[in-house]
């Protein structure tokens, strides 16, 4: 028989080619980013993440502005999720499509499993953010029983069964980078190590525009339980490209704008996106 990880692999690899077409509303401009950490702690688990979302020109990859205070990572009625890469699918965001997985009551697991079934449901949902996944790094944490987290990457899932976290950060070095803490650690201290690392990575590598701002840190504990140890960022996003386009365009939402000529593109791609949404009564 065919191990979870194999099947997922398989589905990535070829699965998307048999998936119905979906209609993208934004076909200019991408948005993406994060650096995400996940470690096992001696208290819990905490993922940590920034808070900074680029947008980059699909034609030129150019970066055109980025927003900050934007969540990365989604608690599940079971585990966590943390999503970097592409966070949109054209007309859906990310938070849309993960809050419709997690409400379609998915049977798994464990992490592992949970990073499958989120495959399996945006092939068949989301089948243009779907063709995304193997370029985007996603985590997955929790407790099944034992405390754990797997990485998506590259298309193939990754238990981390070990006392180590699970990052990607220095993917460009070692796409799956791994970093030894004491076991003793509590979960308030590790997870200032992990956004310490994160902080001297976004400057080493000149990604100040892409990443950084506030980090969230999320602590998942052994029944499953979470809550937010810094930056609750939940709701400061949107669940459609209409409802960003809108919040940008009347100036709810703040881009910072790499230049004054992305400034009118993006704006112009904006005001485009809110035309179309109008004409077509979409929200």
């Amino acid at each position: 028989m065919l191990t979870t990880r194999l099947i997922f692999t398989f589905f990535l690899a070829c699965a998307f080619l048999a998936a119905k077409p979906q209609e993208t509303i934004n076909n200019d401009f991408t948005c993406g980013g994060a650096v995400i950490m996940a470690v096992k702690t001696a208290d819990g688990i905490v993922m940590v993440a920034d808070s900074r979302l680029a947008y980059r020109s699909l034609q030129t990859q150019e970066l055109l502005a980025y927003d900050d205070g934007i969540p990365k990572i989604f608690p599940l009625k079971k585990f966590a999720l943390g999503i970097s890469g592409e966070f949109s699918d054209g007309s859906s965001l990310i938070r849309k499509i993960v809050t419709d997985f997690d409400k379609s009551e998915p049977s798994y697991r464990t992490p592992e499993e949970c990073l499958y079934k989120f495959g399996l449901f945006t092939r068949d949902n989301y089948p243009v953010y779907y063709k995304s996944l193997d370029t985007s790094t996603l985590i997955c944490a929790g407790y099944g029983p034992e405390p754990m987290i797997a990485i998506l990457l590259n298309g193939k899932t990754y238990p981390i069964n070990q006392d180590l976290w699970a990052s990607n950060v220095f993917k460009e070095i070692d796409s799956l980078h791994l970093f030894a803490i004491n076991p003793e650690t509590g979960s308030r201290k590790a997870a200032e190590i992990a956004a310490n690392t994160m902080e001297q990575y976004i400057k080493a590598m000149h990604k100040e525009n892409e990443a950084g701002s506030l980090f969230s840190v999320l602590k998942i504990s052994s029944d499953n339980s979470w809550k937010w140890l810094k930056n609750d960022f939940t709701g400061n996003d949107y669940l459609t490209e209409c409802e960003a386009a809108t919040a940008i365009y009347n100036k709810q939402a703040r881009l910072e704008f790499t230049s004054g000529d992305n400034k009118k593109l993006m704006m112009g791609y904006v005001k485009a996106i809110r035309k179309y949404c109008q004409q077509k009564n979409l929200k």
